[in-house]
């Protein structure tokens, strides 16, 4: 059982090797509260290294065992809160997928997805396990509410005409995705390559927009639930980006910045686009010809002007999609679910 595997004779053994490390960067934050270290000097020994570990998933179980012990540091209680944690992140994965089950189909589709995740085999399994106390059960958490919460701002919004007013900060579309926001921030802050699934939102919403402008439907809702999630998300990330890190998609950098607000640039030029072809009384097809022209025009003054961002831009898609060989193909977390590896 892995319970009798984690707590064995008052010791809290954790799987290895990041779930420990992860707790020596709890066991220093609590010392040193609220300050998370980013710079650590005993790994690369003698030389230190800067550490890519997002702070999230640290201040998480830092500020929980802080408040179960009353403000003092018992670290019998931080190992245990540790410890529980990836399995209460995994429990709570369920409630996310519920929401876009149910949404997508109905409630039936809700619980079956629900029932699913919770059976799933492989590394989410494993994630998820008492004692893995690494941070890929956070992201994958908050990613799937970020998927949740924008799926219901998008579903509230569709094909309905907003005016952009005091009173349309109330509408539910708005609330949705500001609280879409928050999770995206959260991921953000668990992980550095959040922009990566970022990315794959605005392909999803240009393709959307020309959808439904040929059909002659109405995109002011991609706006309304897209631009405050976006700007939420840019805020979280100010206090942690390093410009010295250029444009690194492994950091905080350039890259974690542009990439929000090259996103509400780009979902408000959609709309003005938009609006202004029908204006014009400009037939359907003119739209994404339109948008085509800009992209190109976009990426040919990118390349010239911010040549790194550009090179990072294009190169992200092969984090993911290309065939990854040495060290990069060992990675567990992005082995098939069919494979399973054993935690202990």
């Amino acid at each position: 059982m892995p319970y009798d595997s984690v707590f064995r004779n008052g010791v809290v053994a954790f799987a290895s090797d990041d779930a420990v490390y992860h707790m020596r960067l709890v066991e220093n934050t609590l010392h040193n509260f609220p300050n998370r270290v980013f710079f650590d000097p005993f790994t690369k020994f003698p030389y230190g290294n800067i550490l890519h570990f997002a702070p999230l998933w640290t201040q998480l179980i830092a500020t929980i065992s802080l408040i179960a012990g009353f403000g003092s540091i018992n670290m019998q209680t931080v190992n245990t809160i540790g410890a529980f944690m990836p399995a209460i992140f995994g429990a709570m994965v369920v409630f996310p997928v519920y929401i876009i089950g149910r949404n997508l189909g109905n409630k039936s589709t809700g619980i079956l997805a629900a029932l699913m995740i919770a059976i799933l085999p492989g590394q989410f399994f494993s994630r998820s396990t008492l004692g893995f106390t690494d941070h890929h059960i956070a992201e994958v958490f908050f990613s799937t509410a970020t998927f949740a919460f924008f799926f219901l701002a998008l579903r509230t919004g569709q094909g309905r005409q907003f005016t952009f007013s005091r009173k349309c900060l109330k509408e539910k579309t708005v609330l949705y995705s500001i609280l879409a926001g928050l999770m995206l921030a959260a991921f953000q802050l668990s992980w550095s390559g959040a922009p990566i699934f970022v990315m794959i939102i605005l392909i999803f919403i240009l393709i959307q927009y020309i959808l439904d402008d040929m059909k002659g439907k109405s995109t002011d809702y991609l706006a309304i639930a897209t631009v405050p999630m976006l700007l939420i998300h840019l805020i979280s990330i100010l206090p942690y980006f390093n410009p010295e890190n250029g444009y690194s998609t492994y950091y905080y950098s350039w890259f974690h910045v542009a990439v929000p607000v090259a996103g509400m640039v780009m979902v408000i030029t959609l709309s003005l686009v938009s609006k202004e072809l029908k204006k014009r009384g400009y037939k359907p097809y003119y739209y994404p010809l339109s948008l085509g022209g800009l992209f190109v025009l976009g990426m040919f003054l990118m390349k010239i002007v911010l040549p790194n961002l550009y090179e990072t831009i294009v190169g992200t898609p092969g984090m993911i999609f290309s065939v990854h060989t040495g060290g990069s193909a060992t990675i567990a977390e992005a082995s098939s679910i069919l494979k399973d590896r054993a935690c202990f």
